[in-house]
């Protein structure tokens, strides 16, 4: 009805030479003719397939997400683990160390030989500081790393989703 009414208003403005037909407003009139027409006859089509595509697409993210959540809970889960075994390995070794250190003072009763000690538990102390202060920062740089490693395959599955709807769109299209 409304396109009508269009029709209408546009032979009579035409008629009453209101509006001079030149190749530009013909150009003009033709493609809004044309688009309201692909819009009417194909709009639903186009919006099923926009929105099954739409929805294949969140499905294969979230499925991504799923697996990048598993493979991050699961690397937490052995840095825990590591980071715990470590931290009850240097308290046995430490335990170990002062009691041995406690004997062998018992034993010489020596000043010099608890300096010695003394001087070999800092060292060993300083050493497993260093240890664990790499341990720490390769734990970030690793978080960092695999940071980085999600974003980049987020973006490529998301590009590569993207590229291979827009063929579709343009097969369907054609088709």
């Amino acid at each position: 009805m409304k396109f009508f009414i269009a029709i209408l208003i546009i032979t009579v403005v035409i008629s009453k030479q209101l509006l001079i037909l030149n190749e530009e407003i013909l150009v003009a009139f033709s493609f809004f003719g044309f688009v309201y027409f692909v819009q009417t006859s194909f709009g639903n089509t186009f919006k099923q397939v926009i929105d099954s595509r739409s929805t294949e697409i969140l499905s294969v993210l979230k499925e991504q997400m799923d697996a990048q959540h598993n493979l991050l809970t699961e690397s937490i889960q052995q840095y825990t683990l590591i980071s715990s075994s470590s931290t009850l390995s240097t308290s046995e070794l430490g335990d170990w160390c002062s009691s041995f250190f406690a004997a062998e003072n018992q034993k010489e009763g020596d000043e010099g030989t608890c300096q010695v000690h003394s001087g070999f538990k800092s060292l060993l102390n300083q050493q497993l500081l260093q240890k664990l202060n790499t341990l720490s920062n390769t734990r970030a740089s690793y978080q960092d790393t695999v940071q980085k490693l999600i974003i980049s395959r987020f973006t490529q599955v998301c590009k590569d989703e993207f590229r291979s709807s827009k063929k579709r769109v343009f097969l369907l299209h054609y088709l």
